[in-house]
């Protein structure tokens, strides 16, 4: 191996649902989406890792926040485990993907586990989920506040990564966001999110909230160029193709010259 890929994100940098084929009905889906061994081959964290010969440290999960990424983050660049990679590795390359500023991650002091709160998605199950998220979007939810604090931590980990000798790219996933700092190391054009990128939507477009339904005139495309499933409107194989081909400039671009 020539170095290690560490890549993080939601469910579109995990995979899931990169294993639907066509007809396949939706029970079929729901039983298999999650499925490592089928998803991981074809998602485009691994086919980046596999053909630039890198190793792969994936912390992705689905319905993943950006407050769980800045967790996962710290824990792992703080451990003798990273330690251990920086004395095995000189090239260690960070694929850092943004997901919705709606959701948000709370710890549940009962199950003593932490938890993704989907901020736009009502929970018609659990009545004390449903206000929790009703008075959080409705009192303390503002996008543009989230994004500008996105750009602060960007910053900081940018300084973070650049003392510790590691290359680092950021991209966004589900939506553009436009924030208020220039960035050099920020992936894609305007546009610039995977969504709109694999679909090739020129225009910003509403926001997209990721709850298996068809928000915004992007995933309503993709369902029909065939980029992204019908069930779950996460990226099939062919989006997960064309994620690879955007970013693999990206990280061909760090890794060192022969």
């Amino acid at each position: 191996m020539d170095g290690l890929l560490v890549t993080l994100g939601d469910s579109w940098v995990k995979g899931i649902g990169a294993q639907y084929t066509d007809g396949m009905t939706r029970d079929e889906y729901v039983e298999t989406r999650e499925n490592e061994e089928l998803i991981a081959p074809l998602a485009f964290r691994t086919l980046l890792a596999e053909r630039n010969n890198l190793e792969l440290k994936n912390f992705a999960v689905g319905g993943s926040s950006n407050a769980r990424q800045f967790r996962k983050a710290t824990e792992f660049f703080s451990s003798k485990e990273f330690e251990e990679y920086q004395n095995k590795y000189s090239t260690i390359i960070v694929l850092w993907g943004i997901t919705s500023t709606a959701r948000n991650e709370v710890f549940n002091a009962k199950s003593k586990r932490y938890a993704q709160e989907f901020l736009s998605q009502p929970d018609n199950i659990n009545p004390e989920r449903r206000l929790y998220r009703q008075l959080m979007l409705e009192h303390f939810y503002d996008h543009q506040e989230e994004v500008k604090q996105l750009a602060n931590k960007m910053r900081h980990w940018n300084d973070f990564f650049k003392g510790k000798g590691v290359k680092n790219l950021w991209f966004d996933i589900l939506n553009h966001h436009d924030y208020n700092v220039e960035f050099n190391n920020l992936c894609l054009d305007y546009p610039r999110d995977l969504l709109s990128q694999i679909t090739s939507h020129k225009q910003k477009d509403r926001f997209h909230f990721s709850s298996w339904t068809i928000d915004c005139s992007r995933v309503k495309k993709g369902v029909i160029n065939k980029t992204l499933n019908p069930h779950s409107n996460h990226p099939t194989k062919k989006g997960h193709e064309k994620i690879f081909d955007l970013l693999d400039i990206y990280v061909k671009d760090l890794l060192p010259r022969n």
